[in-house]
């Protein structure tokens, strides 16, 4: 019979050392949005190691949840959240900014699950955990050019729930010096509210330069195109509109088997069916709808039924940062 093997660690410290590459690594695969990749290291680390009580092996999961998030399956990212949380709340001292990391993708997580207001509440609960963290540690030289900073992330979602319940108040967020290519969801969201169209497209339009010179195919170029798409629907220009969203359906299909499933296919498809009904197009917007709403039926299962046919139930198929 052939013997089988599998590692452990003989010494102290061969355990963080043969993790710390995979730490480094499979953050660095997160960012890019290659999710398949992530998964296979993910899975050979949880492995060949047996002993996960390390503050190395809590970033990993805490990493893994947040790629979890990313692909919209928080019955998947929850337990690996709050493993992580449970071993940092453990191990470090109550102001570690790798507690405020974690808070910041529960909340994440939690808004994949529901936009319900309770749910939301909730997941302010966390973000303004991190933020309170955040406010004591940060550093202005943390930059970040596919996202916003870790710091700014939960301003960014606190915001768009401050928004969604009518309140333009901001709240008295100070954020840090940005470098010129950085951008956060503020400026956009007030010029929306503002009906400033043109100015919010301007905005995106440069994070969309900086996104796509980073990676092209990632989830959050796809997410930016659909917000561009929207807003050229708001100021009637369907046809704009349209290509904008089928750049969008490209990049979602394209990354639709790292995700593990269609639900962002579904969403682009979803928002085409709007802007060719608003151009006129109905028969090829009935046809669009019809399979956006096939492929939700499979995505979302028996919560499909409790959902409405509204833009907020295709949201929740995918991550609150790529919204």
């Amino acid at each position: 019979m052939a013997q089988s093997h599998r590692w452990a660690p003989v010494s102290p410290g061969d355990y963080d050392t043969f993790l710390g590459p995979i730490k480094s690594y499979g953050r660095f695969l997160m960012e890019r949005g290659s999710w398949l990749e992530f998964q296979d290291l993910f899975v050979t680390a949880d492995m060949v190691c047996e002993e996960k009580n390390s503050l190395t092996w809590a970033h990993i999961l805490n990493t893994a949840s947040l790629v979890e998030s990313e692909k919209g399956h928080a019955e998947k990212a929850g337990p690996l959240i709050e493993e992580a949380l449970r071993i940092r709340e453990r191990l470090l001292p109550p102001d570690d900014m790798d507690l405020s990391d974690a808070y910041n993708n529960y909340g994440f997580m939690l808004l994949v699950e529901s936009q319900e207001p309770q749910m939301m509440r909730e997941a302010a609960k966390y973000f303004d955990m991190a933020r309170l963290l955040d406010e004591n540690t940060r550093m202005d030289t943390r930059s970040c050019t596919l996202d916003i900073s870790i710091w700014e992330r939960p301003m960014q979602c606190l915001g768009i729930m401050l928004r969604r319940n009518g309140s333009m108040r901001l709240g008295g967020t100070t954020q840090r010096k940005r470098t010129g290519e950085e951008r956060t969801s503020w400026e956009v969201l007030v010029s929306v509210q503002e009906g400033k169209y043109e100015e919010a497209k301007a905005l995106l339009q440069q994070c969309l330069e900086i996104q796509t010179r980073e990676n092209a195919t990632h989830a959050i170029v796809s997410a930016t195109r659909m917000k561009l798409g929207l807003i050229a629907m708001a100021s009637g220009k369907a046809d704009q509109a349209i290509l904008e969203l089928e750049a969008a359906r490209v990049i979602s299909e394209t990354n639709a088997n790292g995700k593990g499933d269609h639900g962002d296919v579904a969403r682009a498809l979803r928002l085409l069916a709007d802007a060719h009904r608003q151009r006129g197009d109905f028969e090829e917007a009935e046809k669009l709808h019809a399979e956006a709403e096939a492929i939700r039926r499979r995505v979302q299962g028996g919560r499909y039924h409790t959902l409405p046919d509204t833009y907020e139930s295709y949201q929740l198929m995918v991550w609150s940062g790529y919204r």
